[in-house]
């Protein structure tokens, strides 16, 4: 049979020339291709979540385990210019890509493991859920709040700094866990797929 879209073109060269053949002028994509193209966009994604939440999980905790301890050991005025000027080195592009990056990949995969649920879409959904609510959740409603508070403070004593310190790290540890965990969880979910 041949094929409206091409002059002489099969059904089969038709359905890989780009067009449709009941309707020459649609452009339609080969199922087959386009599946393997999905499917390596997801991989790409799911790539891009894990390694990006284990980049900012263990940016984080490096926080908890010797940045905060090593703050506290500094007098409570040098602690407090310290944080202040670790805060403003945060707000840059670099650090902002490593954040956002895997947030658009969560986002994408989520939608992904949606509308084409497989064995790897709980995973998907869980390592989402984790970064998205608990890893950056918190970041927004208790880190940032925190910093942005010590950035407008005038008070270089010991209880404002406790005042900020404590909340801080306890919000932090969250931090950690969620996205470690939901990097955890894209692995697990990569192996699924």
């Amino acid at each position: 049979m041949t094929s409206a879209a091409t002059p002489g073109a099969t059904e089969g060269e038709a359905a890989t020339s780009g067009r449709s053949r009941k309707h020459p002028g649609v452009a339609v994509i080969d199922p087959r291709s386009g599946s393997r193209l999905a499917g390596r966009m997801f991989t790409v994604a799911l790539l891009i979540a894990a390694v990006g939440t284990a980049c900012v999980g263990g940016a984080v905790v490096a926080f908890s385990l010797f940045v905060m301890p090593a703050l506290n050991r500094l007098a409570p005025a040098e602690s407090i210019r310290a944080m202040q000027s670790i805060n403003l080195r945060a707000e840059r592009p670099p650090f902002g890509l490593a954040i956002l990056a895997p947030f658009f990949a969560s986002v994408g995969l989520a939608i992904a493991a949606l509308v084409n649920w497989s064995a790897a879409s709980p995973w998907v959904l869980a390592g989402a859920a984790l970064y998205i609510l608990v890893g950056l959740g918190v970041t927004a409603v208790v880190n940032v709040p925190l910093n942005n508070r010590l950035a407008r403070t005038s008070g270089l004593d010991a209880a404002t700094w406790a005042a900020f310190e404590r909340p801080w790290v306890r919000a932090n540890h969250v931090r950690s866990v969620g996205a470690l965990l939901a990097s955890a969880a894209f692995v697990v979910a990569a192996l699924f797929s």
